[in-house]
């Protein structure tokens, strides 16, 4: 077993890459999402509480595994200013009333206690 494998009430667990175990056992996921210094000023600011990705292939393969209770960690590009969010919410909605202005489905995704993040 690696340093982070355990075995409860015999029944082996294994921590998988960009997780961890939160105190109830439970794994909590990392999804990770770069964004323009714009976007990153707004959710520091306390403005926005929404991010939306278009749904393709790409964030269909990462989203399909995210819940509430997992962290986003956003970065302002891809300099080491980053925060921390809680998932609350992910929806499927049209684009056309989002940040994306496009008439295509995006991915909603909901978050709050966002908080500087030092990882």
């Amino acid at each position: 077993m690696t340093k982070h494998d355990f075995i409860l009430n015999g029944v082996a667990f294994s921590l998988l890459a960009g997780g961890q175990w939160n105190r109830d056992f439970e794994l909590v996921r990392f999804f990770y999402f770069p964004l323009k210094a714009f976007w990153y000023d707004q959710i520091e600011a306390g403005l926005k509480r929404v991010e939306y990705r278009e749904v393709k292939p790409y964030w269909s393969k990462r989203l399909y595994r995210c819940s509430p209770g997992d962290k986003i960690i956003f970065s302002r590009g891809y300099t080491k200013r980053r925060m921390m969010a809680t998932v609350t919410k992910i929806e499927i909605v049209n684009g056309l009333n989002t940040d994306l202005h496009t008439d295509k489905n995006v991915y909603a995704i909901h978050f709050e206690n966002v908080q500087k993040y030092k990882g």
